[in-house]
């Protein structure tokens, strides 16, 4: 680089420069983009599917406690009332789990399984309406016997299955955490880099050129000056 001439010393100069910043700019939005991504699965699939867990979870509970309410009425009003509210309750647990899979299709044998489990879960259901509808001591008597016998420990199985579901979607959102913590590390990591290689390009070059212009100017400036002193030699 001694030899050549000043201009093709500047263009490898501002060039070689020029690419260190291009570099630290591909690389800031590459992490900006990889982390964008994180942000957009937290949004669209991490939060949405926690907020359907719970509605199914809280339907659950709620189309048990109308089930065993249907063991106790004795009008047919009060039961009607009661068996809509089960059945909206089933619907909101069967639209729960349906959302759960339009965000986290990755879930779909985990939300199988509870899908077999509820079939059990609505036979018996139809047995103690069945039951209820009698209005009669016994009818009852017979619908809560179900509902202690059967229908509550399938829906136990149900509630446990959906916990495991929980629990699931709780270690892939934490894996999905540390693997965003990893990728801003390495961005950083590799951005520090870059940033340290720009600035010692740019110190060096800097010194290079400034001896390699300054010097030979200010040998022609004294130069110069011997020959204005009268001085030809």
């Amino acid at each position: 680089m001694k030899n050549l001439k000043i201009f093709f010393k500047l263009m490898i100069s501002f060039g070689t420069i020029l690419i260190v910043t291009f570099a630290l700019g591909i690389t800031a939005l590459l992490s900006i983009q990889s982390l964008d991504k994180v942000a957009d699965q937290y949004a669209t699939m991490s939060i949405p599917s926690i907020n359907y867990l719970w509605a199914a979870r809280r339907a659950i509970q709620a189309t048990e406690k109308m089930a065993l309410e249907t063991t106790v009425v004795m009008t047919e009003e009060e039961l009607t009332t009661v068996e809509a509210s089960l059945m909206e309750e089933r619907s909101s647990l069967d639209k729960a789990l349906k959302d759960l899979l339009s965000v986290a299709p990755q879930f779909q044998p985990q939300v199988n399984a509870i899908e077999e489990e509820l079939a059990d879960v609505s036979t018996y259901r139809q047995q103690i309406l069945d039951e209820a509808w009698k209005f009669t001591e016994e009818g009852n008597a017979k619908a809560y016997e179900i509902y202690k016998t059967n229908y509550h420990d399938r829906f136990e199985q149900v509630r446990l299955s959906l916990l495991n579901l929980t629990d699931d979607v709780d270690k892939q959102i934490e894996e999905e955490y540390f693997q965003a913590q990893r990728t801003k590390n390495i961005a950083v990591g590799i951005t520090i880099f870059i940033f340290v290689l720009a600035i010692g390009v740019i110190a060096v070059f800097t010194v290079v050129l400034t001896n390699q212009i300054v010097t030979p100017v200010r040998s022609l400036e004294q130069v110069a000056t011997l020959v204005a002193d009268g001085n030809l030699d």
